[in-house]
């Protein structure tokens, strides 16, 4: 029974490919412009499946690497990862805590593709039927190996689909925020230059989460100078993500207090509100001010002076 129903799987992504090949004008529009490279896409899938279903998606691999190129295809675990500055850990052939990889069928490990070509590769899903509810994660990898014209060694090159999927059920999102201040930890700003603030989320749940929101700047009034959108980016179960956010519009002097608003995913209602106080001096500022002042002191001398030379 499961021979009869691989072989049917791979009879279907065959008559899909087929579809496909037929259109792949599709993927091409978007990428006519960019040259040197090889492009594959989407660059991520959000797929929400029940125990024992499946799907078929379509991933595009163009080539503008500027002649024919072979291309190996692999399908491998992700994770979150617990190293700084490392968003994503990847699993080669090792299986990550929320597998996905048997899960995933592509209908070819390797392909041929011509300079300025697209091929369409079909990826199917199925999940068995007693899958437990919360998060799956993976990727599609596209590797190729170029050729370097001066030094004649090789470059292998790799860009992945990543795959994030929900498997329908009872899901378990929490989330926290873990830090919430400006990334050099001080209170006062000596500088006009452009400052990052930095929010650091953890997932404490068993389902990927988007944390979103915004960093409104306040003065001593309350009255809202400026506003820091935050976009959605992903968190993976049991990891911490940190966000920088880039501030250029400082205000000129005095006390202000950044307030957040972190909703902790499209679809969890609960969303958290952090201040952090600060004080901005800038050190341009204080110079000018002291030299005005020493200006000030040195005319308020020199007026001493010539007062006591005509008396």
């Amino acid at each position: 029974m499961n021979i009869l129903r691989k072989e049917f799987l791979i009879i279907w992504l065959g008559l899909v490919a087929l579809f496909c090949g037929l259109f792949p004008f599709v993927a091409n529009a978007q990428y006519d412009n960019i040259q040197n490279a090889f492009i594959v896409s989407p660059i991520k899938h959000e797929i929400r499946l029940s125990a024992g279903e499946n799907i078929i998606r379509n991933i595009y691999i163009t080539n503008n690497l500027g002649y024919d190129a072979d291309f190996v295809i692999t399908v491998e675990d992700i994770s979150g990862s617990g190293v700084n500055n490392e968003v994503v850990k990847y699993y080669g052939k090792s299986m990550g805590p929320y597998s996905i990889r048997n899960y995933v069928m592509v209908e070819n490990d390797h392909i041929k593709i011509s300079a300025g070509d697209t091929k369409v590769i079909p990826m199917m899903i199925s999940l068995p039927t007693k899958v437990k509810p919360g998060g799956l994660y993976g990727g599609v990898f596209v590797s190729t190996v170029q050729k370097m014209n001066n030094k004649g060694t090789n470059i292998s090159s790799r860009i992945g689909s990543l795959i994030f999927l929900r498997v329908k059920g009872v899901i378990e999102e929490l989330g926290e925020v873990k830090q919430f201040n400006l990334s050099s930890g001080n209170k006062i700003i000596w500088t006009r230059s452009p400052v990052n603030f930095q929010v650091a989320f953890e997932n404490k749940g068993n389902i990927y989460l988007n944390p979103y929101g915004v960093i409104e700047i306040k003065n001593w009034n309350g009255q809202v100078v400026d506003r820091l959108p935050i976009d959605p980016w992903f968190v993976f179960p049991n990891a911490v993500r940190t966000r920088l956010l880039v501030w250029n519009n400082l205000p000129l002097f005095g006390f202000y207090t950044a307030t957040l608003v972190l909703n902790h995913g499209y679809s969890v209602p609960h969303a958290t509100t952090l201040d952090y106080k600060f004080l901005i001096i800038p050190l341009p500022l204080i110079v000018g001010l002291l030299a005005l002042a020493a200006i000030c002191f040195i005319i308020y001398k020199t007026i001493r002076k010539l007062k006591k030379w005509h008396i």
